[in-house]
């Protein structure tokens, strides 16, 4: 099984055994990530190329070799992994998982096979994330996260009020996930009223003080409050762990400045954050989008190259300049090219804000990779070489209004 992400080749060795396995290709396969909203986007790609595959292949059985770990992986109409049944899609999940820890040198990949066996893709995404669910208030949804422990083998403990805790089975709490993190109508766990909710799992109905201190505690675990939370903790982290690459300047919504051209600048929620980011090669900035609508467009934060901008050159009439060539002749002015179109891959509901500037500002820490990957970057380049012309970033507000 050969496969090719985050610029790296991942070689899996197959020993077909009998039949044939379509995983089992001669060259490498480029992963294309998937954007479905709730989804991890490296892995849900690598689950939809694996399950493509294995639904294409007619019965086989076949050694995978993840180094030192050998599985045994067999289809014959379902699907079998070391001897156990599971449907198509679990098969998928728990190949991917094995890949990708494989690909980033995981010793122990027995310890991560057992943990995907027992614990459903869900469920392991909810522990990391919380469970998602959403209830309506006024005409309007309300989409929150609720925290999960596990208690046994096979049951879990969720939390829908302050500090009381329901009990729910694996299979169940599996269901419920489906259907408030992929709107799926499967069972009876979908389209529950908070009030409902609480009867499910506590065994009886709330009472009018107990259901008022639900829907309080459940509006103080919003997802977007969340997730905008965690974003701002990303930011100070990164930048804490990269203080000569990384500059973070934020200014208070309200305040009022006068720019370089005298005219009163007003900050607000929609253009008061910048990240600045030394990279090998270039500078760059990075900035919220004034025109974002959404905190969960496509591309919420725009992206600026440090860089030149050719300007023609003219006479005293206003003609323009040309060389002995028949070229026109071209000024070089230092300034901010962009905005960049770089999208945000997890469309609808996939990152704040706070996590697309991160993703941006890591990526063009290592901007010797992402020219080369990124095909819009490569023109808003005209100097190529810009050793001679780094900035320094002892003043931040000095580089945001740098034209």
């Amino acid at each position: 099984m050969k496969m090719r992400f985050n610029g790296k080749n991942i070689d899996v060795e197959i020993e077909v055994l009998s039949g044939y396995c379509y995983l089992n290709n001669p060259s490498h396969q480029t992963i294309q990530g998937n954007s479905q909203k709730g989804t991890d986007y490296l892995h849900q790609g690598i689950t939809d190329t694996i399950k493509h595959r294995l639904k294409q292949s007619p019965n086989f059985e076949a050694i995978f070799k993840f180094g030192d770990f050998p599985l045994h992986v067999k289809k014959d109409e379902k699907y079998y992994l070391n001897g156990k049944m599971f449907g198509l899609e679990v098969c998928s999940n728990i190949l991917a998982r094995l890949v990708y820890a494989y690909s980033v040198d995981t010793k122990d990949l027995f310890k991560v096979y057992f943990k995907c066996v027992n614990i459903p893709e869900n469920i392991r995404y909810a522990l990391e994330n919380r469970v998602p669910y959403h209830f309506f208030e006024e005409w309007k949804q309300q989409d929150v996260r609720l925290n999960v422990q596990q208690i046994s083998n096979n049951s879990y403990a969720l939390e829908i009020s302050d500090s009381v805790w329901g009990e729910i089975s694996s299979k169940d709490l599996n269901t419920f996930i489906n259907s408030y993190r992929f709107n799926k109508k499967r069972g009876n766990w979908h389209s529950l009223s908070p009030k409902k909710l609480y009867s499910r799992l506590m065994g009886r109905e709330p009472s009018e003080g107990e259901l008022k201190l639900m829907i309080a505690f459940l509006k103080q675990n919003r997802t977007r409050d969340i997730v905008e939370q965690r974003a701002k903790e990303l930011v100070s982290d990164m930048v804490a762990k990269f203080p000569n690459r990384l500059f973070y300047k934020r200014f208070e919504v309200g305040d009022t400045k006068i720019n370089p051209k005298g005219r009163y600048e007003t900050w607000s929620a929609r253009n008061n954050e910048f990240i600045f980011v030394k990279g090998k090669l270039y500078d760059w900035k990075i900035q919220k989008a004034k025109e974002s609508t959404s905190k969960e467009d496509r591309q919420s934060v725009d992206v600026y190259i440090y860089n030149t901008r050719n300007e023609t050159l003219h006479d005293e009439d206003g003609n323009v300049l040309y060389d002995e060539d028949g070229h026109a002749i071209y000024k070089e002015n230092f300034g901010w090219k962009g905005p960049i179109c770089i999208d945000n891959m997890t469309a609808g509901g996939g990152n704040s804000i706070g996590d697309q500037m991160v993703a941006r500002a890591l990526t063009l820490m290592n901007d010797t990779m992402a020219v080369q990957l990124v095909g819009t970057i490569k023109s808003y380049i005209n100097r190529k070489d810009m050793s001679e012309h780094r900035l320094s970033f002892d003043n931040l507000e000095e580089l945001i209004w740098l034209a």
